[in-house]
């Protein structure tokens, strides 16, 4: 699977992605969350803070928001293995 631009798709809310700005070389785990907040509104990406684990099959991590990351791509984190 190729990596999908935002500006042409973009990931469900709070699904861990993997994102990435190739001209900043900047790669990392995030998630983007909708905040409506007064002065602070729209979408903000959250970048992983390094806790890393798995729900319902699914990669998540545990991330903090800001509004300075400037993503340009992002891919889809696989799907775990099914261990019985």
């Amino acid at each position: 699977m190729e990596w999908k631009r935002l500006k042409d798709e973009q990931p469900a809310e709070r699904e861990t992605v993997w994102a990435c700005n190739p001209e900043a070389k900047f790669v990392a785990l995030a998630c983007r969350v909708w905040i409506d907040d007064g002065d602070l509104s729209g979408w903000l990406w959250a970048v992983s803070n390094g806790t890393i684990y798995h729900e319902n099959g699914r990669i998540v991590s545990e991330c903090e928001m800001d509004d300075d990351y400037d993503f340009t791509h992002w891919h889809p984190l696989p799907v775990l293995p099914n261990v019985a």
